[in-house]
């Protein structure tokens, strides 16, 4: 809004804290929504949400798989940096662009910012600090890895603001889905919660909803990973359960023993002779041993055979439907049945590719567009990127050319600290000589000896010199 009146900046500004539907624009989307979303009450939880949450305490796929997810987007640390003039040092307005590039290219605009001074990191924010500390119950931690949940799993996210005296957001309080009975309409825009005996009504201004919008229907509540695998997860729980079920006996006896046909035992005899084969029977030591019997009697024996049931084999591919739905590669969960050591290798870099790196780029674009203006519209967030590095390649570059990299690149990549002595010194890929910024030798401790090469030659005789000449044709003829 620079450059325009001040009135007609009051004028804009009323209208934005008035209602998002009050110019001609918003009257059709408003008139959209009032036709979906038909009534004064917003779409509520699906049936089932509350059953698909419960599932990451009953299944165990399902616990590793959005644990793994949700304990990965906890730990992601994230950035605030603002644009700078390099004259006046003062922050710039005009990095939208910067906002709202993709990653890739948001990366390389902040890096040449950096590189030319235009580029401020924050180190000290409020919004870092929600991020980190967040409410009095929860740490910003703690937030992150329910909210990676509550998306993963039905695809809504619902947070109430916490605002200080002055108005800022010093706190985000996470809602489960299945708390928010109601979500906003264009005639009631606030959000109703409830949950046994606690019934609340949030204005939509205090509550962030992320959700995972639902193709069939976008304006209703989210979709999330758990509802498409809602039947393969109750098929693998029923398979356990049935095997849980053999081990507590299910009221089922394992032998049926009854006397032969046309006989019969009275309840007496009964009792005595079900005595007595437990007395001659039962015990490790009476394992194996003969039982002799004076009448005719005949013995079923009640089975389960899992082997026909193929529970295993059941188990296992719900096992794998699960963790494929979710991306994630099964070595990360030690199934390396049909891996090899370059899979294990790049089983971190496709976790991080392709499983987080969309996770948190919808998350920092809702956060960037959403959040982020209601502390300053000028910031510009962004996360560390989880994709571990490629160590083997990047020793493999530095092995071709070592001479455009220094010493302490080297011991970097090896996981060994600076040494300041080696600072500006590099390798020349004829003999691995350290050499300094003047292409001169230097000693180990990294003094250049600008005399080295001249006394070392100038100080020979004439027969030092024709044995280093000799020693040197062999090595040649040697390696021919």
């Amino acid at each position: 809004m620079n450059g325009l009146p001040l009135g007609t900046r009051l004028a804009l500004a009323w209208k934005a804290l008035a209602s998002p539907f009050t110019d001609e624009g918003g009257k059709m989307a408003q008139g959209l929504l009032s036709g979906l979303l038909r009534g004064s009450q917003g779409p509520v939880p699906e049936r089932n949400t509350f059953e698909l949450l419960s599932a990451i305490n009953s299944s165990p796929w399902v616990r590793a798989c959005a644990g793994r997810v949700a304990d990965c987007k906890a730990a992601t640390q994230w950035k605030l940096y603002v644009g700078k003039n390099k004259i006046t040092g003062l922050a710039r307005s005009d990095m939208d662009y910067a906002q709202k590039a993709c990653t890739s290219e948001r990366r390389l605009i902040l890096k040449d910012l950096e590189r030319t001074g235009e580029l401020k990191p924050i180190l000290r924010h409020l919004f870092l600090d929600t991020m980190s500390a967040n409410n009095q119950y929860f740490t910003g931690r703690d937030v992150r890895w329910l909210s990676s949940v509550w998306y993963d799993m039905v695809g809504d996210v619902f947070q109430i603001k916490e605002r200080n005296k002055m108005g800022g957001i010093q706190s985000l309080w996470p809602v489960p889905p299945h708390w928010v009975a109601n979500t906003p309409t264009p005639t009631q825009p606030f959000y109703r919660m409830a949950w046994r005996g606690w019934q609340a009504e949030v204005a939509a201004s205090d509550v962030l909803w992320m959700q995972n919008p639902n193709p069939v229907n976008p304006y209703g509540r989210g979709s999330g990973l758990g509802k498409s695998l809602d039947d393969e997860i109750a098929n693998d729980e029923y398979a356990s359960k049935h095997t849980a079920a053999f081990f507590k006996n299910n009221a089922r006896p394992d032998l049926l023993i009854m006397p032969k046909e046309g006989g019969s035992f009275s309840d007496t005899e009964r009792t005595r002779f079900e005595e007595f084969w437990n007395q001659e029977l039962q015990g490790f030591w009476r394992r194996f041993k003969p039982l002799f019997l004076k009448a005719p009697v005949e013995v079923k024996t009640i089975e389960q055979n899992f082997r026909n049931l193929q529970l295993e084999e059941l188990r296992k591919h719900e096992r794998d439907v699960i963790t494929q739905v979710w991306g994630i590669p099964p070595e990360l969960f030690g199934i390396i049945s049909s891996s090899n050591r370059s899979t294990i290798e790049m089983a971190p870099f496709i976790f991080g590719t392709y499983v987080m790196i969309p996770r948190l780029d919808r998350e920092r674009d809702f956060l960037q567009f959403r959040l982020i203006p209601e502390y300053d519209e000028r910031l510009i967030l962004d996360y560390v990127s989880p994709v571990p590095e490629d160590r083997t390649f990047k020793l493999n570059v530095m092995n071709k050319q070592p001479q455009y990299f220094y010493a302490n690149e080297f011991r970097n990549l090896a996981g060994f600290q600076n040494d300041p002595a080696l600072d500006d010194v590099r390798m020349q890929p004829t003999n691995l000589q350290l050499v300094g910024e003047d292409g001169l030798p230097v000693s180990p401790s990294g003094n250049a000896d600008p005399n080295a090469i001249d006394d070392t030659v100038d100080g020979m005789s004439d027969e030092d010199m024709k044995m280093i000449e000799g020693i040197m044709r062999k090595t040649s003829r040697a390696i021919r």
